[in-house]
């Protein structure tokens, strides 16, 4: 039963990440008409972000507090560098579509790549080891 419990609350938290990605596509395009492609990319800076705050502020502040803390961070992160990325990719490129996606989509490759590295692995076996 508790396994059952955890996968769906995981499951449901993860469907509403995607709701959260999917809206914000579906929102920005149909009011602006701008195709950007990079929402998953101001999200993983958003949760780096959250997590380095959460990481790095002392854990005598308590465990609520860095959460509203990493939370507010991340939310802070993660608009400011979507806003940067609209005034200055964007916002030169209205009405051409082509050219928007393009944009985006690179500007999110490349920088997953510099976060990730060459590959996610190496850097998963080491924050990821079991033991």
């Amino acid at each position: 039963m508790n396994i059952f419990l955890v996968l769906t609350f995981s499951g449901v938290a993860l469907g509403a990440i995607y709701f959260l990605a999917a809206s914000g596509l579906s929102l920005i395009y149909g009011l602006m008409d701008v195709l950007n492609f990079a929402h998953g990319l101001f999200m993983t800076l958003g949760a780096y972000s959250g997590y380095e705050i959460a990481t790095r502020l002392p854990t005598s502040l308590g465990a609520p507090t860095l959460v509203i803390l990493a939370i507010i961070g991340a939310t802070l992160f993660g608009g400011l560098a979507a806003g940067v990325t609209e005034l200055i990719l964007i916002r030169p490129l209205y009405g051409k579509p082509i050219s928007q996606i393009l944009i985006t989509i690179g500007l999110d490759l490349a920088v997953v790549g510099l976060l990730m590295g060459a590959s996610a692995v190496p850097r998963c076996r080491s924050l990821c080891r079991s033991g």
